[in-house]
């Protein structure tokens, strides 16, 4: 069972959807949905990260964002000096075009057609622990309820 939390859900609904034979249910909690998501997430993690690799990948893990998690993780500076900075340029952008092109999506990066598939093959449990009116501008009971369906 794959369970994901805010863009590990996306991320493994999107894996469930193209490699059914992985996983025998999904449990999707707090997805992210709606266009002040797509803009705001893309901004937030993708592009403005995209921007200070043009600097290299030592400004990108000079930033407090990468910083953390490469001192917690000494693998995570290995992989992003490894990577050129216009093959991190290109994934961070592609990222943000995803969110995106799926603000109108039930969920971002999640296609209406790619859940009801994974709903007639899988068990999909949905779980948004904000209460309608409750939401920290990504995360809506909105989003859930229509993922649920």
């Amino acid at each position: 069972v794959f369970v994901g939390h805010s863009s590990g859900g996306r991320l493994l609904g999107r894996l469930a959807a193209r490699r059914p034979d992985l996983a025998c249910g999904l449990a999707l909690l707090i997805l992210t949905g709606g266009p002040a998501a797509a803009d705001g997430i893309g901004r937030q993690y993708y592009t403005r990260h995209a921007g200070v690799a043009r600097g290299g990948m030592d400004a990108l893990l000079a930033q407090g964002f990468y910083a953390e998690r490469a001192a917690a993780n000494e693998r995570v500076a290995e992989t992003l000096r490894a990577m050129p900075p216009p093959a991190f340029l290109a994934a961070m952008e592609a990222s943000a075009r995803l969110l995106s092109d799926s603000r109108a999506e039930p969920a971002l990066g999640l296609p209406a057609a790619d859940l009801r598939r994974l709903g007639n093959t899988l068990p999909i449990f949905v779980c948004n622990y904000y209460g309608d009116g409750e939401h920290d501008g990504m995360h809506t009971a909105s989003t859930s309820r229509a993922v649920a369906a």
